[in-house]
């Protein structure tokens, strides 16, 4: 059997593993903002990057 295996970036793979301490972090001081990014990323509605800079942004902006 020969499966092609797709290069997946590291950096991409870091943001994803990344994703659901960084919601549990800004539910804590942003609740909304953490349920309505939670709901794009569970509905594959956002990419991983702009995802991850987007929660990352309500830090920074706190």
């Amino acid at each position: 059997m020969n499966q092609h295996i797709l290069p997946i970036c590291r950096e991409t793979l870091q943001k994803r593993q990344a994703i659901p301490l960084k919601l549990a972090e800004l539910s804590y001081v942003n609740p909304e903002a953490a349920l309505s990014l939670l709901r794009l990323w569970g509905e594959k509605k956002i990419p991983i990057s702009p995802l991850y800079e987007e929660i990352l942004n309500h830090f920074e902006t706190k």
